[in-house]
């Protein structure tokens, strides 16, 4: 049985794409707690003791505030926030994409967010996170192609769990009245997304859009 792994799996999405994959792969489902993914000496010592196939990461962390609203006060929001969604992707690939160039296989796959299309106000340094992640598969695909490796990333768009859960319903209804399909997305979809992308052998370095149309 081949192993995936999945950074920020105990999150709502992580979580539930965790028991969906459970039935066909080992999965190891990580939280913060048990890697650190702003460390790289954490996250090379877990690839260093986990041979694993296929890697998700769904690392995220979101602090909705305007720009101009940064400051010395709140340094340290704005500090982890890069951490997290950028230094964190770049040390999870890295850890991984040493294991897979010596077994001259592996799949990572990163996510990305709608708001990088479409950013919504007090989302700057997320939204802008998530475009870097896109920009930053594409390279490495074309870096480790050669050695039998994809690199991919999902776009998300939005989901009856996850980050949204948290958004006012005012806001919510506004975004889904501009759905063409007038529904939220199912976890069940990143899922098969993630299965065709695992068992597509000439997809590398692309964004891959599940949004209901947007």
């Amino acid at each position: 049985m081949k192993t995936m792994v999945i950074f920020g799996g105990s999150g709502g999405i992580g979580k539930i794409l965790s028991n969906i994959f459970s039935e066909k792969y080992k999965v190891i489902s990580l939280s913060s707690k048990d890697v650190d993914v702003t460390s790289i000496k954490e996250v090379e010592n877990f690839f260093e003791q986990n041979d694993v196939n296929y890697v998700l990461n769904l690392s995220v962390l979101n602090k909705d505030i305007f720009v101009h609203k940064y400051g010395s006060t709140n340094e340290s929001d704005l500090k982890t926030q890069i951490d997290v969604n950028i230094l964190g992707t770049v040390n999870v690939a890295s850890a991984s994409l040493k294991l897979f160039r010596k077994k001259q296989a592996g799949e990572l796959i990163m996510f990305s967010s709608i708001l990088s299309d479409k950013p919504l106000m007090a989302t700057s340094i997320y939204s802008s996170s998530k475009s870097f992640i896109e920009t930053f598969t594409k390279t490495c695909a074309i870096e480790n192609a050669s050695k039998n490796i994809k690199v991919n990333c999902i776009q998300l768009g939005y989901f009856d769990v996850g980050l949204f859960e948290d958004v006012s319903e005012s806001v919510k209804q506004k975004v889904l009245s501009n759905i063409p399909f007038q529904k939220w997305g199912n976890v069940r979809d990143i899922a098969s997304c993630i299965e065709m992308i695992i068992n597509n052998n000439y997809i590398t370095g692309q964004t891959i859009k599940i949004n209901g149309g947007l």
